[in-house]
């Protein structure tokens, strides 16, 4: 048996929620299993390891499980538990509702009782049609026909079976039209991928260009329906963005909120169409510097609320983040700080999800510049310590080429010269073996070597010169577009050098000179 194969239990139990363990105990008590082998015992057991150990587990079990029954004892759990995840989850969105509406159809037809179905079928219809869900939509519609065909008012149901025919063609039309846009923005996504290491080589601008002069982003008659409208839009939005047109972005998004009615923002709020829609509207709000309109979208965002715990936790993120964004842009740190203390707890409590590892670092890299900001450099350091414990770095190279780049301007600042000495070294190793190295990091390590070379640290002229390269070096990127989320507060950290002034008050004097 492979490893991997060996695993999957493990990962399975590991990649539950809080609610989804507390869910998975009460389920299995309540299917009122004999204790000739204790299921609950194993899962627990798993639940407790860090990382996955089979002769640990088998040594610690208790006698009732039998070493050469141990593959069937572990399938069966992970069989348990999935069927556990599927009740959890059976009424968290309008797909999962429907699909037991047909299950109970289902059911009910093959016991003959045709009359009983009609109920099941009709509420399947309206919450398909009410969030357009055009896959489950055709399965509808068959089982429509099917019922009819049992039905002896041939008169009557000749007329509905004709009606029936033309609402499955369009069904089949509009699924057709959406696969066709999830496939175009899909190879977009495979592309930002490509080139996530690359993303302002002249290769990936080249390659979007030509994504964006696609048929189906330039013309408006080939989206159909409201999603396919909006994924039309979203993929306007982003080659403005990469383009670094963030007003022509903004309006882009702009178009795309008013494409849902009152109506249609609650209906789409259960598949995350409003709320991504809302979200990438209000990255827009920042990108763009409309600071105050950015706040209120935050508030509309925050008062959201679903019954799919896993949309929860996503809003509760991306607002956490997008709040944090904003306090580090408009120089507001005590508010940022506050916020941080206030979420703590919940963040400690969440940290353990795996589908949203993004999210807790992103979270941990706004924090660590909330402390640069505010000149707390250990806590910044802590911070910084915080997300290099995690695996997932290497799915976000540049979060991770800027968390690390953070932490030399850290240990600079604590006077950390020996250790600052060898990260610079060993950081351009690391960013040339990995093919991440970019003209910033060659900036950064230039002045950090020049820094390092000083003989006199009393030598404020010299200090001023090296400031000022680094900083005509930035700004000389950011003229040619090429941008990190990191190189405002290195150019604010510079400014506050050569001021003598802190950061803080640097970005504040900074947003003050916004229109």
């Amino acid at each position: 048996m492979s490893k991997q194969h060996n695993n999957i239990l493990f990962e399975l139990i590991q990649s539950m929620s809080q609610v989804e363990k507390a869910y998975f105990i009460k389920f299995y008590k309540e299917q009122g299993f004999t204790k000739k082998v204790n299921y609950l015992e194993l899962f627990k057991i798993i639940d407790s390891q860090k990382i996955y150990d089979e002769s640990a587990l088998k040594t610690t079990l208790h006698l009732s499980f039998k070493t050469a029954d141990f593959p069937k004892y572990k399938h069966y759990l992970y069989k348990l538990i999935i069927k556990s995840l599927l009740a959890c989850h059976s009424k968290v969105s309008a797909k999962s509702i429907i699909r037991d509406e047909l299950k109970g159809l289902e059911l009910l037809y093959y016991k003959g009782l045709y009359n009983h179905c009609f109920a099941f079928l009709k509420r399947a219809k309206k919450l398909a049609l009410q969030y357009h869900i055009n896959t489950y939509l055709i399965e509808i519609y068959r089982w429509e026909e099917t019922l009819m065909m049992r039905n002896l008012n041939v008169k009557k149901d000749i007329v509905l079976l004709a009606n029936n025919y033309k609402q499955q063609k369009q069904a089949i039309r509009n699924l057709d039209n959406l696969l066709e846009f999830f496939n175009y923005r899909n190879k977009q996504q495979f592309l930002d991928r490509k080139y996530s290491e690359k993303i302002n080589s002249k290769a990936y601008l080249l390659e979007i260009e030509k994504f964006y002069q696609h048929e189906l982003v330039q013309d408006k008659s080939k989206a159909t329906n409201l999603k396919t409208k909006i994924i039309q839009v979203e993929l306007t939005a982003s080659y403005m963005n990469i383009s670094n047109k963030s007003e022509a972005a903004y309006q882009a998004r702009e178009r795309a909120l008013k494409l849902f009615d009152n109506q249609q923002k609650i209906q789409y709020l259960e598949d995350q169409w409003y709320y991504i829609t809302l979200y990438n509207f209000l990255l827009s709000e920042i990108d763009t510097n409309r600071y105050t309109d950015a706040f209120i979208t935050l508030q509309k965002l925050k008062t959201l609320k679903s019954s799919n715990p896993f949309l929860q936790y996503a809003i509760f993120f991306d607002t956490y983040n997008a709040e944090l964004m904003l306090c580090i842009k408009t120089g507001d740190i005590q508010r940022g700080l506050k916020l941080v203390a206030q979420n703590q707890k919940r963040t400690k409590k969440l940290s353990k999800e795996q589908n949203f590892l993004y999210h807790i670092l992103l979270n941990q890299f706004y924090i660590a510049q909330l402390y640069w900001i505010s000149e707390d450099y250990t806590n910044g350091i802590e911070a910084i310590n915080r997300f290099t414990q995690y695996p997932a770095k290497q799915y976000v190279p540049e979060l991770h080429n800027n968390i690390n780049l953070m932490s030399m301007f850290f240990h600079l600042e604590l006077n950390n010269l020996f250790y600052l000495e060898y990260r610079t070294e060993s950081l351009k190793k690391i960013f040339q073996r990995t093919k991440t190295n970019s003209p910033l990091h060659e900036a950064v390590f230039t002045f950090f070597r020049d820094y390092l070379k000083r003989t006199n640290e009393k030598d404020k002229q010299r200090n001023d010169k090296m400031f000022n390269i680094l900083k005509n070096s930035i700004i000389a990127l950011q003229e040619q577009n090429i941008r990190s989320e990191i190189d405002s507060n290195i150019l604010f950290w510079i400014e506050a050098k050569l001021n003598k002034s802190t950061i803080q008050d640097e970005i504040i004097k900074h947003h003050s000179k916004k229109p």
